[in-house]
């Protein structure tokens, strides 16, 4: 159970900073070993995954805070963001150096809620997106496809991440307005999209309705390639195997190119 944060000022954080120190114990260095051998044995998609950015930073501040400081005291908060990523960064660079390949970079932030953006827009270019950035460079420059995890509706900012160089935007939660037949007819020859099957239908619609769901979206996102089929959010402890199956067989009958 979390009980408090330790930081709560700017203070506080210079105070804690210098515990944030690159070092190879920070690596399970067994546990990834294991995974790397049974993704390659498996021939699967190996992602490094690391949070960076918004999301990560409120691990170590708490979230109404770190939105207060953002208009309060931006330096700060850039600087808490910016080490956050260059301690993801240094992690990654140690992995490549040891020999490990990667095929994409997994990035957790989630920059929004139900109704939009956690914050102004502007906050996001001045504070994020530079981080941002940063991590889509490094992968680029090693290859590596940058993949970034958003829950909520961050519709505002679609275009500053097709800038900043993300190849694709996950999960596209249709609940909080994210819709990836929209967003295929405005980027999607810019950006790959994963996702945007809204799980409530899933669960509570008829058969009709959820091969409407999939068959009219994927339909559209899969044109000229580009779309990876996600689930918009957590399929949730009602959808049965069986009711899952089936979400399966209409995926691979609307996902089939002629």
């Amino acid at each position: 159970m979390l009980i408090d944060y330790a930081i709560k000022t700017r203070d506080d954080w210079e105070q804690h900073k210098h515990l944030l120190i690159l070092e190879r114990d920070r690596i399970n260095w067994v546990a990834m070993e294991q995974a790397y051998k049974r993704s390659i044995e498996k021939g699967k998609f190996f992602c490094y995954s690391g949070g960076a950015g918004y999301q990560a930073s409120t691990g170590k501040i708490h979230l109404e805070r770190m939105l207060e400081a953002m208009v309060a005291d931006p330096e700060w908060i850039k600087d808490v963001i910016d080490t956050g990523v260059d301690m993801t960064l240094g992690l990654f660079k140690m992995l490549i150096d040891q020999g490990y390949k990667f095929h994409g970079y997994w990035c957790s932030d989630d920059l929004g809620y139900r109704n939009g953006l956690m914050f102004a827009p502007e906050e996001f270019r001045n504070l994020v997106m530079p981080a941002h950035k940063k991590l889509c460079d490094f992968c680029h420059e090693n290859g590596i496809f940058a993949i970034l995890h958003s829950c909520g509706n961050f519709n505002e900012v679609v275009p500053d991440l097709v800038e900043t160089g993300w190849d694709c935007l996950q999960p596209l939660e249709v609940k909080a307005g994210m819709d990836v037949v929209d967003l295929k007819r405005k980027f999607g020859n810019k950006i790959a999209l994963m996702g945007g099957i809204d799980v409530r239908v899933m669960a509570e619609g008829s058969d009709e309705e959820l091969e409407e769901e999939i068959g009219n979206k994927i339909s559209i996102a899969k044109e000229n390639g580009g779309y990876i089929y996600h689930s918009d959010h957590s399929v949730p402890d009602n959808v049965s195997f069986s009711r899952y199956q089936k979400v399966i067989e209409l995926v691979h009958k609307y996902g089939q190119f002629n």
